[in-house]
């Protein structure tokens, strides 16, 4: 990010663009969501390792502590190697964990969506379609309201 700043010296115009777009993914570095790439099969073990470690000395992460007691996941794997982590036992749960709260998190609002949305049809495949339309929607407007919120 600091290149990029800098190269407003050559051209501002592509710096500014660049970086506003790269800024849109900051919220992926706080302390909470640091915790949840412990559990995703990209991040290099390596990076893991230095993760866990920052983790276990909890004044320097006490957010990713947050993260763990929210979704109740053990921290007992930190302690072992990355490279085993898919074999213990707390590890596992704490995925599996994970994976209910995105599943969970989809079907509720596709449930509360069919709820506010019942009474403008009787048809099942209306309904699917409404769905879809009011899905797309809100993806679309989320995309908007964000652009809006960066150039300001």
């Amino acid at each position: 990010m600091y290149q990029l700043i800098n190269y407003q010296n050559i051209d501002p115009e592509i710096s500014k663009a660049a970086a506003k777009k790269f800024s849109i993914h900051f919220w992926y570095l706080a302390l909470e969501t640091v915790a949840l790439s412990m559990f995703d099969d990209n991040v290099p073990t390596e990076v893991k390792a230095n993760i866990s470690q920052v983790i276990l000395e909890a004044d320097k992460a006490p957010g990713t502590k947050t993260f763990f007691m929210r979704f109740s996941i053990s921290t007992d794997f930190l302690d072992e190697d990355p490279s085993t982590w898919k074999n213990d036992p707390s590890y596992k749960s704490g995925l599996e964990n994970l994976e209910k709260t995105v599943v969970n998190d989809v079907a509720e609002r596709d449930v509360k969506f069919i709820q506010d949305y019942n009474i403008l049809t009787n048809d099942e495949t209306e309904k699917q379609f409404v769905l879809q339309i009011i899905t797309k929607n809100h993806k679309t407007d989320s995309t908007a309201i964000n652009s809006s919120l960066m150039q300001k």
